[in-house]
């Protein structure tokens, strides 16, 4: 039962309330109201957070099937989802000579844009340049990121690629611009000389 007593305090009349006989003074009362509106903004902050994760996961999730639709691979969780990104961005440039922009770009131009954008790391401008900064891998070594290089036709390094997964490789083209290639397709085969990861 609710008992509302008037006093009097500083001349003003103040009420005080007693719950179950126990007086309670306005400030008492302010604090729990105060209290529980900070315990319901706490439940509600973590719901938010939970939210937020869920639909960060959610979103995660539908860019992984976005990218591997685009680039043919099967990508996971534990894949650079920015590798994949700036790769898909590029797919379709037409290969140029010389150049290292979306209106043409060859092999070393594409891979130095690509280490640029997601890694923030500046490499050579040419594949044999590349390759000397690179600690030397076989196939079976590669993971995601390294770059792959081939002898076509020459007896010196005349073209780079970027390892993604599953032997795939992403690279400019002369004939088709920039795309994904298997390692296992016999051009690249006969082609191959070796993989590389930039030294430490």
């Amino acid at each position: 039962m609710d008992i509302t007593l008037k006093f009097c305090y500083c001349s003003k009349h103040t009420e005080m309330r007693s719950f179950r006989g126990i007086p309670l003074h306005p400030n008492m009362i302010v604090w729990n109201v105060l209290f529980s509106v900070f315990v319901a903004a706490c439940s509600t902050a973590e719901k938010s957070a939970k939210n937020k994760n869920e639909f960060g996961s959610l979103r995660k999730n539908e860019l992984l099937k976005y990218y591997s639709e685009k680039l043919g691979i099967e990508l996971d969780k534990n894949d650079d989802v920015r590798l994949a990104a700036a790769v898909t961005d590029w797919l379709g440039v037409p290969h140029r000579q010389g150049g290292q922009t979306k209106q043409g770009t060859d092999c070393s131009g594409f891979a130095g844009n690509i280490y640029k954008s997601v890694y923030g790391i500046d490499i050579p401008r040419s594949s044999t340049d590349i390759y000397n900064k690179c600690e030397p891998l076989k196939k079976e070594k590669l993971s995601e990121g390294d770059f792959v290089f081939f002898k076509v036709g020459s007896k010196h390094i005349n073209h780079v690629g970027i390892y993604l997964k599953d032997n795939k490789f992403a690279h400019a083209s002369t004939s088709r611009g920039v795309m994904v290639s298997s390692l296992d397709e016999p051009y690249w085969v006969k082609y191959w000389f070796a993989g590389g990861r930039l030294k430490q």
